[in-house]
């Protein structure tokens, strides 16, 4: 790669990839250290914007005009009055076909870009917000994968009946992803919230439980207390390794079907590992 002083990446949504991207974010930094970055995210995700603020390794953001027709008319424009020396391609194809099996998110989101993979692959968002109060007591829920992907959460009686055991321990579930929940659940909140004002909810909760959902991404970023459950998501796949968030404070089932995880296995393992009080 030749030097570059001013650019423009990575990829522009969805959700996790714009997390996941913060590792490609340190990865040029480290390669150009004098280079301006600036930092490109779609309209449709625009409101998570305030996550990446103060990160050392971005100088600056944009809001793309274009998502499945990116770049457009004024992207294109949008480049040209900025001058950049290099534009990651905000839809970046894979390094290979089963790269899963070979390595991580963070590293392949490197790879795809031709950057240098770090020693250092973890997400990475800045805490700039004060949290809010009053939330000890309330456990965060991301269980529904986006587009309806049952097949990557538990059976919903079982979310029903996680919400029923946590009640009961004294504690309030609440979806963060209100109105953008493929399923709304009976015995838990749902408040309408936008990507940042649910972040500052889930970190200022006692602990977050998740599936394979962006929200787990997030939670990892802030290194913010996780119980999550991956599957195996594709036929070749050997182990879920690749997907599972970088996160020192999770606690994670892997490698098992997540229609057969059961709410009292979670009750159980939030207990044993102490994020249960």
């Amino acid at each position: 790669m030749t030097m570059i002083t001013n650019a423009i990446g990575f990829q522009q949504g969805q959700l996790g990839d714009l997390v996941i991207a913060t590792v490609a974010a340190r990865a040029f930094k480290q390669q150009f250290p004098d280079a301006r970055l600036t930092f490109g995210i779609a309209e449709k995700y625009r409101d998570a914007l305030p996550l990446f603020f103060c990160n050392k390794h971005i100088n600056d953001f944009h809001i793309w005009d274009g998502y499945d027709n990116w770049p457009t008319k004024l992207d294109r424009e949008y480049m040209y009055f900025r001058g950049f020396d290099r534009v990651f391609n905000a839809m970046p194809p894979h390094s290979r076909p089963d790269w899963y099996n070979y390595r991580t998110y963070g590293e392949e989101n490197c790879i795809r870009f031709g950057l240098k993979v770090p020693d250092d692959t973890s997400y990475e968002l800045v805490q700039w917000f004060p949290l809010s109060e009053g939330h000890k007591k309330t456990i965060t829920l991301s269980l529904f994968p986006s587009a309806g992907q049952l097949h990557k959460t538990m059976p919903v009686d079982e979310c029903e009946k996680l919400c029923v055991y946590l009640k009961a321990a004294g504690y309030s579930p609440v979806q963060i992803g209100g109105k953008f929940e493929y399923v709304r659940l009976a015995n838990a909140y749902a408040p309408h919230l936008s990507i940042f004002e649910a972040t500052k909810l889930m970190l200022s909760s006692a602990f977050h439980i998740t599936a394979d959902t962006a929200f787990s991404s997030i939670a990892a970023a802030y290194k913010h207390p996780v119980l999550g459950f991956y599957g195996i998501n594709y036929p070749d796949m050997v182990d879920c390794f690749s997907h599972l968030p970088p996160n020192p404070n999770a606690i994670y089932i892997k490698n098992r079907d997540p229609q057969t995880v059961k709410a009292d296995e979670l009750m159980t393992l939030a207990q044993e590992g102490g994020l249960l009080t």
